[in-house]
């Protein structure tokens, strides 16, 4: 016959705390607020270092006519970065910028950008996981102030600020910034 336990007896006898499981945070959460937190930086592809950024006071993206001048171009990877306008989508683009938006090119990541210039290409890139503009910005919504970092398909980082919008009454208003690009070692 077999017996039954006295689980009370067990219990009463049984002095060892209850433990129970730890609380999960689920990743990008704070463990303390709960609240979301901004992801780690991606690893720098290569894992190399990043040299001085190079700081350029005015950056001219020209301005373009519907119809008669599809695209102005930038590309931040070339020492020093240049800009140009054409209608063939020359590939190496960083930055294109038509009559209707300033759109990113292939393998950009483009983010809203702190006010003042990042201390570091990290601090940048955690902008653009962060601040993400998708595939770019409305023409409408740029505006003096407006600050951008972005890294490039070839693994550049760059901060962007809109310092002035030139002939803004035109069709073919030109836009100037100051930049500086971190380039890998």
């Amino acid at each position: 016959m077999a017996m039954i336990p006295d689980w009370a007896s067990l219990l009463a006898a049984d002095r060892e705390p209850v433990r129970l499981a730890p609380t999960l945070t689920p990743v990008g959460t704070s463990p303390t607020t709960g609240k979301a937190t901004a992801p780690a930086p991606a690893p720098s592809p290569g894992g190399g270092a990043f040299l001085p950024p190079e700081n350029l006071d005015r950056f001219v993206l020209p301005g373009t006519n519907l119809g008669l001048d599809p695209a102005a171009r930038a590309d931040l990877d070339s020492r020093p970065p240049r800009a140009w306008v054409d209608d063939s989508g020359t590939p190496g683009a960083d930055l294109v910028y038509t009559y209707f938006d300033l759109e990113r090119g292939r393998g950009v990541v483009l983010g809203s950008g702190p006010a003042t210039r990042p201390g570091s290409a990290e601090d940048c890139l955690r902008f653009t996981q962060t601040e993400s503009l998708g595939a770019g910005v409305s023409k409408g919504d740029l505006a003096p102030g407006a600050a951008f970092c972005l890294s490039t398909g070839d693994g550049s980082v760059a901060w962007l600020k809109l310092m002035r919008i030139r002939d803004q009454r035109s069709r073919s208003s030109s836009l100037e910034f100051e930049v500086a690009v971190w380039h890998r070692r």
